[in-house]
């Protein structure tokens, strides 16, 4: 029968056959191999079961609570240490942009928009917009907005911030762009903590016209 063996895995037969043959002590061969010497519960009952039958598995548990060894050692791993979030100055602008759900105005017109945010790592200004799009037009249209308040410094890797036309406008406007690394943004959840806000406060509010949606966050923006 052909086995199919995971590239990562460590209690496979090659290894099994060298434990059985070695003729060190079960915890070197563990340290060796990076395997471990505990039994879980069900592993345990089902291994003991077989000298006294009439041995289940809430006897076996019962009399390793008895001798305080109902619980496994925690495992000796080297963690990696959590890193810090580093102080920045002001001027240090993390910039998102999020779909918005369908919204419905008074005359029942749905429309498909998109909230951009902007806040300062230092003390937490919040710049925001809504655009009918997630694109290199309507980006570089929200960068020009918010430029008059902060300089930008750092972005999210949206599609609409990392093409070359973003690029050129923050050339243009004298930028320093710099873009979070994939998959580790680490923007420290203020944007989605200020989007939470935005969805309790303001989407929250039934408008006249999408048109209202915009006057709205200005005002939001000025308070």
């Amino acid at each position: 029968m052909m086995i199919a063996i995971h590239t990562q895995a460590r209690n496979i037969p090659a290894v099994r056959a060298e434990i059985a043959r070695s003729h060190d002590s079960s915890g070197v061969l563990a340290k060796r191999y990076g395997v471990s010497t505990g039994f879980r519960l069900d592993a345990l009952t089902f291994v003991v079961s077989h000298f006294p039958s009439h041995l289940n598995r809430d006897a076996s548990y019962r009399i390793l609570r008895v001798e305080s060894l109902n619980r496994l050692p925690p495992a000796e791993q080297a963690r990696k240490p959590h890193g810090t979030f580093q102080d920045y100055q002001v001027g240090f602008i993390n910039v998102n942009v999020k779909h918005l759900l369908k919204l419905r105005d008074r005359d029942g017109t749905t429309c498909q928009r998109d909230r951009y945010v902007a806040i300062d790592r230092a003390f937490r200004y919040v710049h925001l917009a809504v655009k009918d799009d997630e694109t290199i037009v309507f980006a570089s249209a929200f960068l020009a907005d918010a430029l008059g308040a902060l300089p930008f410094r750092v972005t999210h890797r949206c599609s609409c911030f990392t093409a070359d036309a973003f690029e050129a406008a923050c050339e243009q406007h004298g930028v320093q762009h710099r873009m979070t690394r994939p998959y580790t943004p680490k923007t420290n959840g203020m944007v989605k903590r200020s989007n939470g806000c935005v969805q309790r406060e303001v989407l929250g509010i039934t408008l006249y016209s999408h048109s209202h949606l915009e006057i709205v966050l200005r005002g939001f923006n000025a308070v």
